[in-house]
């Protein structure tokens, strides 16, 4: 093999898939990561958006309770 040849092993599991190289593991791990810290960006909005709904439906219920008083 000459220098200037970049060969890779490439090595297969025994139902055909070959095996992932460092650098191909690392990318993933990193797409997962992002894929996780955009899932949780998400549920944390939606939490804030859910308290924000139950606020507003807490206080119209105790406005109508107070107005239906009088």
């Amino acid at each position: 093999m000459s220098p200037s040849t970049e060969e890779e092993l490439q090595i297969y599991r025994p139902h055909g898939d070959r095996f992932l190289t460092f650098l191909e593991l690392d990318q993933q791990r990193q797409q997962e990561t992002q894929r996780a810290e955009q899932a949780q960006a998400q549920l944390e909005a939606l939490r804030t958006l859910l308290q924000e709904k139950i606020a507003i439906a807490l206080n119209n219920r105790f406005t109508n309770s107070q107005s239906h008083d009088h």
